[in-house]
């Protein structure tokens, strides 16, 4: 009582030599319906009955992306699927940690192509589109969407 699921996660995992649950899956226990029946949310250290901040909402992280456009935004040739040349990218994470994958798909011939990333980060996701673009003829690289932003 009065430990935070941080707190208590570490304190298991130096018991027993290793992670045995994480702080995360102690909340989402804690702030599941079934479980606000039974109040365990006043058993931390602030008894707040819900996450985060009072009053901030989650949001989507795109909104925070500094000089962010639109799918929208990308060229009307890309969007009717004519002319080729026009690739939307996607990462994908999976929920055992370390495992990502990027995903390319050109929009005319739909061809896709999908290949294991080591890291999520950007210099790894950008080094390895870049490694794999330059080999395509330069009339088959006219855009790239990725999830929010537009290169082209």
């Amino acid at each position: 009582m009065g430990r935070s699921p941080e707190q208590i996660a570490g304190r298991l995992a130096r018991e027993h030599g290793r992670p045995v649950i994480s702080h995360e899956s102690i909340y989402r226990f804690v702030y599941h319906r079934s479980a606000q029946k039974d109040y365990w949310h006043r058993l931390l250290p602030r008894a707040k009955s819900r996450r985060g901040q009072l009053g901030k909402r989650g949001g989507s992280p795109a909104s925070r992306m500094s000089r962010r456009r639109a799918l929208a935004a990308r060229p009307a040739e890309a969007s009717d699927r004519t002319i080729p040349g026009h690739w939307e990218a996607d990462l994908m994470g999976f929920s055992k940690y370390g495992q990502y994958v990027l995903v390319t798909h050109e929009r005319s011939s739909r061809l896709l192509r999908v290949e294991r990333l080591p890291d999520k980060t950007a210099m790894s996701v950008r080094t390895r589109l870049s490694e794999w673009l330059t080999t395509l003829p330069k009339p088959l690289r006219r855009s790239l969407t990725f999830d929010n932003v537009l290169y082209q």
